[in-house]
Order: C-alpha cells, then structure tokens, then sequence
C-alpha cells in the first residue's frame, strides 16, 4: 500500500485468542510494531478497535502519564471509533497492559509474562514511545487507516 501524507497505517498481521499484532507505518516510512487485546465484538475495554480509518487527537490522559511515569501528560487518541471512546496509544509489551488501546513496541517476539510463561509480546515500549511522540509533535491531527494483512492461502 502506498504511503499517503499525514496517515499512519497499522498493518495487522496476527491475531491471535490472547491479542493482536501489526505493524505501525509513518508515511516517511519508520516503523515499529504494535500490540491490542484480541477481537472481542468491539465491547469497550476489554476488545481491539475494528479495521478502519480514524482521526487522530492529541488530549490530557492519565493514563498516558501513570504509564510514562509523568514524561508525557498528553497522548494520542483513536477518535471517532463506533462505540468507543478515550482509545490511546501508549507504551505496552503485552496485550494484558491495556485496556482497549494500541501499544507500541520495537519488536515482535515472545516474552516471559508475570505468570513466568512465554506470550507474544513487543518490546522496548518506553524507547518506541517517545520515538512515536517525537514523530507525531508537528501536527496537532493524523490520520491512522488500521487494516487486517493476512496472507490466506486457497
């Protein structure tokens, strides 16, 4: 797909029952790799967003600032998906960090999770994050068109 001014695409390219990861796509071509909660019928905190294209605001969150430990108090939000609202990317590794937002990360691997098991997980949230915000600062509005990119096989 090709890259259009002003729109972040989030490529997903696995779901899984545990959550679902893609691939975050700056139109100057800098990527990084992203983490959400599984599909679950778009029910508010506890389900990723649907595929679609949405706007992108810069608002005070608290959340954003508890998991930044105060480095940011304003974060980006997903606006104007059906049903939802106060959808922000912030830092997370695994998809039990958030609650109907989009993490980012700097690799897809597995991780050790708090119940000393292995889980598809992203890394490096924090180091990404402030990459994220340091690439967003010049505009108070994005664009972010989030799509499925499964190869299937006949």
């Amino acid at each position: 797909m090709e890259a259009v001014e002003g729109v972040i695409r989030i490529a997903r390219f696995d779901r899984l029952e545990e959550g679902v990861f893609g691939k975050w796509k700056f139109p100057d071509g800098w990527e990084c790799f992203t983490v959400e909660r599984p599909w679950l019928d778009n029910k508010p905190m506890v389900s990723c967003i649907p595929d679609g294209v949405y706007s992108l605001g810069l608002r005070y969150s608290p959340t954003v600032q508890r998991i930044t430990r105060g480095r940011y108090r304003e974060g980006w939000e997903i606006q104007d998906v059906p049903g939802r609202t106060f959808i922000m990317v912030h830092p997370a590794n695994w998809p039990t960090d958030l609650n109907g937002c989009v993490g980012v990360g700097e690799a897809y691997t597995e991780l050790q999770g708090r119940d000393g098991k292995m889980h598809k997980a992203v890394t490096n949230s924090q180091k990404v994050f402030d990459e994220v915000m340091s690439r967003m600062e010049d505009r108070s509005v994005w664009d972010i068109d989030i799509y499925t990119d499964v190869v299937e096989y006949p």
